[in-house]
C-alpha cells in the first residue's frame, strides 16, 4: 500500500511541470477603448433611461391588470386597476414624446446623423 501511495506521489510530482506547460499563451494587450464625446455619453444615458422607463411602464400595466383580475367584482378595485393602467399608458406616451423630441432636436443641431 505504501508503495502505491509513493508511486502516485512521485507521478504527481513529475506531472505538475507538465500541467504548467499546458497553460494558455499570454493574451496580447488590447488597445485602449476610444474616448467618447459628451454627445455620445448623453445619448447612451438617455437611451438607458428610456429603456428603464418603458420597462417600468409595462410592469405597471401588468400590475394594473392583476389588480383588475383580482378585484372579484369590487368596483373600487376595478377602478383603481383602470387608473393604474391609464397612468402607466400616459407615462409611456410622455416618455415616447420626450424621446422623439430629443431625437428631433439632435437632428436639427447635428444634421446628417
Amino acid at each position: 500500500m505504501k508503495k502505491i501511495i509513493l508511486a502516485l506521489f512521485l507521478i504527481s510530482i513529475l506531472a505538475i511541470p507538465m500541467i504548467g506547460l499546458t497553460t494558455a499563451p499570454p493574451i496580447p494587450a488590447t488597445p485602449a477603448p476610444p474616448v467618447i464625446g459628451v454627445e455620445t455619453a448623453v445619448t447612451r444615458i438617455l437611451g438607458l433611461l428610456f429603456w428603464a422607463i418603458t420597462t417600468i411602464a409595462v410592469i405597471i400595466v401588468f400590475y394594473g391588470a392583476f389588480t383588475i383580475l383580482t378585484a372579484a367584482g369590487d368596483a373600487e378595485k376595478m377602478g383603481k386597476g383602470r387608473m393604474i393602467i391609464l397612468y402607466a399608458i400616459i407615462g409611456l406616451v410622455v416618455a415616447l414624446l420626450a424621446r422623439g423630441g430629443v431625437d428631433f432636436v439632435r437632428r436639427v443641431i447635428y444634421p446628417g446623423t
